[in-house]
């Protein structure tokens, strides 16, 4: 038996014969399928490890017409590479669940996206992935790209929001929170800093709007300030690659006061 482990890999009808049942049983088995009793499919599980059976993925595939194969797709280019961290949290849970349902993460880079779309990438030019997570704010022309390429898509923390396939945090009460947080300890000015192309307009103000994060949170914190007349809010514009915000940021943070 150990030579023929050792030199190739077994088959579920090689599996079954030398357990003495069916094909069928060790693969509803190795399936965790409901007719297979705990005790039985213990067993399989058991067997299939000692004499060395692996699944044949690539065969797998072929006969259901999926790779179980899922992109997470972040937005991490070579000039801005440390921007999403905070997705790393995210990541581990989207592989957790993803492996509890037998499935397998990738991640994928924009960058990577960009650079594969030219040079025809095997993950897009032969279909590897059954679907792809988008994750976080993407360059429209990746996003479209990406869904005529992939057969399903979902959305997480994007600027893209549907009825369906999105998921989002929600903003609007985060800020609430933060603020209400602030105005507990004793605070009496809450300072909101924000980009100035992604201010809170309550005429536009849905979930649909694109960018949604910061005008979201910044309504959460108007929400817990309003008709509170012992606590005010100041603001601060923040242009990332402003030299009027460099400039000015020494004379912000000194206004701070203890």
């Amino acid at each position: 038996m150990a030579s023929l482990t050792q030199n190739k890999s077994l088959s579920q009808q090689e599996l079954a014969e030398l357990i003495g049942v069916s094909r069928m049983t060790v693969h509803r088995a190795l399936s965790n399928h409901p007719d297979v009793s705990t005790e039985t499919r213990e067993r399989i599980a058991r067997l299939a490890r000692e004499y060395g059976y692996r699944p044949n993925a690539a065969a797998r595939a072929m006969k259901q017409q999926r790779t179980r194969h899922i992109g997470v797709l972040i937005r991490n280019e070579p000039d801005d590479r440390m921007t999403h961290l905070m997705t790393f949290e995210t990541i581990l849970g989207l592989n957790e669940g993803l492996e509890a349902s037998g499935n397998i993460l990738s991640i994928i880079r924009v960058g990577d996206v960009k650079q594969s779309l030219e040079s025809g990438s095997r993950v897009f030019r032969e279909q590897v992935l059954d679907g792809m997570v988008l994750l976080c704010e993407l360059p429209d022309a990746i996003d479209q790209r990406v869904q005529q390429l992939v057969p399903h898509c979902v959305w997480v923390e994007s600027q893209t929001w549907r009825e369906d396939r999105c998921i989002r945090r929600d903003e609007v009460y985060a800020g609430r929170r933060c603020a209400q947080a602030l105005i507990d300890l004793g605070y009496r000015e809450i300072v909101w800093v924000g980009h100035p192309g992604k201010r809170h307009k309550p005429e536009l103000m849905s979930r649909f709007e694109p960018n949604y994060v910061g005008g979201a949170r910044e309504r959460g914190v108007r929400e817990a300030i309003a008709g509170r007349d012992n606590v005010a809010l100041r603001e601060f514009d923040l242009a990332y690659d402003s030299p009027e915000t460099f400039a000015a940021m020494p004379g912000f943070l000194a206004s701070l006061g203890p």
